[in-house]
């Protein structure tokens, strides 16, 4: 049997979901809270893959390490999806 309940599928087999966890936990803006989630998720494997020490993407994203910390913290109230993308942009560069 399945139902749904605000966004939410119950199934026999639990609770699934609306496949965005920003609004099934009620944040006012859920979808520009997951964008921001998806372009930090670009950001962290920018690093990665370019085998990059904090203070080097820091750099190269012209932004505090610190920040960057709290940044890949997901500490993201202060940034815009735009701004974001803008710091992705320089890493991809």
């Amino acid at each position: 049997m399945t139902a749904r309940r605000a966004g939410w599928t119950i199934t026999s087999f639990g609770v699934l979901g609306s496949g965005n966890v920003f609004a099934d936990l009620g944040f006012v803006d859920p979808e520009t809270e997951l964008t921001k989630a998806k372009v930090l998720v670009e950001i962290d494997g920018a690093i990665k893959k370019r085998g990059l020490a904090h203070a080097r993407a820091a750099q190269i994203m012209r932004m505090p390490v610190k920040g960057l910390a709290k940044l890949l913290d997901g500490q993201t109230q202060t940034y815009t999806v735009e701004r974001l993308k803008e710091l992705r942009g320089r890493l991809l560069r």
